[in-house]
């Protein structure tokens, strides 16, 4: 299981903790964390999750954790995407060029993406463009 932590205060930061069979696989940083955020971050998350659900171990008002999918292909994005409009080569491109931390990002805010664009008059942009312009960050 992969889970999703970012920061309510800076979505630059993210941090990735991959959990197998075995317990904790890895552990990715990405962006610019203070060494109290990542003393935090290794102190507080287990080895191993067993039946406990890891919102037990890392509780703070600060971070909001997200059980990812697993499947970070450029095909489910697109399919999710579903504006088959544009360049689909340079969408993939821009895709494939994301840390795994920004295509779970991209992920999970594509869905209130679309619930906006569904209940607005604004026209959905090109795959390429939203991830160009790092629309998933807003």
């Amino acid at each position: 299981m992969k889970y999703l932590i970012t920061f309510t205060n800076n979505n630059a930061l993210k941090v990735v903790l991959d959990y197998g069979e075995y317990g904790l696989n890895n552990i990715q940083f990405e962006g610019h964390f203070t060494d109290v955020q990542k003393h935090w971050i290794l102190s507080n998350t287990p080895p191993s999750l067993g039946d406990t659900p890891i919102e037990d171990y890392l509780t703070s008002s600060k971070i909001k954790i997200t059980l990812v999918a697993q499947d970070l292909t450029f095909a489910n994005f697109w399919n999710k995407y579903n504006h088959k409009h544009g360049s689909k080569p340079r969408a993939e491109k821009l895709w494939k060029a994301m840390s795994d931390a920004d295509k779970m990002l991209a992920l999970q805010k594509l869905k209130k993406y679309l619930f906006d664009l569904a209940n607005s008059s604004v026209e959905q942009c090109h795959a390429s463009t939203w991830l160009q312009q790092r629309r998933f960050e807003n």
